[in-house]
């Protein structure tokens, strides 16, 4: 019964190919991926012409609230209505649209993009993610894996969807999801002249939607508190970590107390600053004694820390 059945669709498929230029096999039901059908969605379309099937293959079915299902006549009518006259329908008189499954597959795969971003940005207070595309995942048989393609902060997120079981990849799709996310952020509470250091009168920590300008944000106020202001910061607006500088704690010029660190020795003198800088800086100090130019790292208040390997 089953060799007759496909012996009878092979031959159907052969008439229609000898008749038409286009035959178009529906399909008895379809999950949607999205809000939008194409009449590849719902059949197979077969052509000797390659640019026609293609064409025939986009036709615009659905769009919006899908229906529950679509009529065979439904697609007689499109096809004329694109232009499309020498062509051939086979298959049911109706193609359901599985909805439901689609929507409980969608939010399996939308719940795990969820539990990603939550990961990725554990800081935020609140967050909202638009769905942009997101493929279909047929079944939960396997474990999902979500990597994100681009480096950096950026509002729009390319995600690769692995479908990995016993750790081997079953399959692999994108998915492009837009993401606005709100954080404590400090605020400047007035006009914050270029080279103040900042104090906590200074600031105020408000909810502020984080985005590309303003991603190096500070979170903690140790980051903040002693720093300088690298620029003039206007009121209300968020002090992020590229608007500061570690205060110059060594200036040109500073007697400095040296310490040179040699295996378990050290040696502490006195020496003078060639060069400026703030904590963490490297700067080039005079040995008064042995009047040696050195090279050192800023490690306090007029203390330059020196190693010799």
């Amino acid at each position: 019964m089953r060799k007759f059945i496909l012996f009878s669709t092979i031959f159907l498929l052969f008439l229609g190919f000898l008749s038409a230029n286009v035959l178009v096999q529906l399909k008895y039901n379809t999950v949607p991926d999205g809000n939008v059908l194409y009449l590849k969605d719902i059949a197979s379309v077969y052509s000797n012409y390659e640019s026609l099937k293609e064409k025939v293959e986009n036709i615009l079915i659905s769009k919006g609230k899908l229906p529950d299902k679509i009529e065979k006549k439904t697609v007689y009518k499109k096809l004329i209505n694109y232009g499309i006259n020498n062509f051939n329908v086979t298959g049911p008189n109706q193609v359901l649209i599985l909805k439901e499954r689609a929507k409980t597959n969608n939010l399996y795969l939308k719940k795990k993009i969820e539990n990603y971003v939550k990961e990725q940005f554990p800081y935020a207070i609140t967050y909202k993610i638009t769905y942009q595309k997101i493929p279909e995942i047929k079944n939960k048989d396997g474990v999902i894996k979500i990597v994100r393609y681009g480096k950096g902060f950026s509002n729009s997120f390319l995600l690769k969807i692995y479908k990995i079981k016993n750790g081997k990849i079953l399959s692999q799709d994108f998915a492009q999801v837009f993401v606005k996310i709100w954080a404590k952020v400090p605020v400047a509470k007035s006009f914050i002249p270029r080279g103040k250091i900042i104090n906590l009168s200074d600031i105020k920590w408000e909810i502020r939607e984080i985005n590309y300008s303003n991603h190096k944000f500070v979170k903690d106020p140790n980051e903040l508190i002693g720093k300088k202001a690298k620029y003039s910061i206007n009121p209300n607006n968020v002090i992020t970590k590229n608007l500061l500088m570690n205060k110059v704690i060594v200036k040109r010029g500073d007697i400095v107390k040296i310490i040179l660190n040699y295996k378990y020795i050290k040696v502490v003198s006195l020496g003078k600053a060639i060069t400026g800088g703030e904590l963490g800086k490297n700067v080039r100090v005079l040995n008064i004694k042995s009047k040696k130019i050195l090279m050192g790292k800023v490690i306090g208040d007029d203390i330059v820390e020196v190693s010799v390997l």
